[in-house]
């Protein structure tokens, strides 16, 4: 499940950009020329689409949801711990509201 999770994070963003595995089922997402919330959007779109397939599993499709949470630079911040801590608040905010949520 880890595996195919990654590998569909990182077909859903850009080559400039960057997808990596923080621990457990958390992943992380450095996109590079997201200026905005409406292009971080786009982003969050296909990542939610991309989990639409089920993930084959011997004899099953397993079914994952995602819940996202973002940050801006330099608007929600400007040094990582900062971002880190907006993005973390805001995946928080979005697992109590429900899957599929950004």
């Amino acid at each position: 499940m880890l595996i195919e999770t990654a590998t569909r994070l990182r077909a859903a963003v850009r080559e400039s950009d960057c997808a990596a595995r923080l621990g457990g089922d958390e992943f992380g997402i450095l996109v590079v020329s997201a200026h905005d919330k409406a292009g971080i959007e786009v982003i969050c779109r296909r990542i939610f689409d991309s989990f639409t397939a089920g993930i084959p599993y011997k004899d099953t499709n397993l079914t994952a949801r995602c819940s996202i949470g973002a940050a801006i630079f330099p608007d929600d911040g400007n040094t990582e711990e900062s971002l880190y801590k907006v993005a973390d608040l805001a995946l928080y905010g979005a697992k109590r509201t429900g899957p599929n949520i950004f």
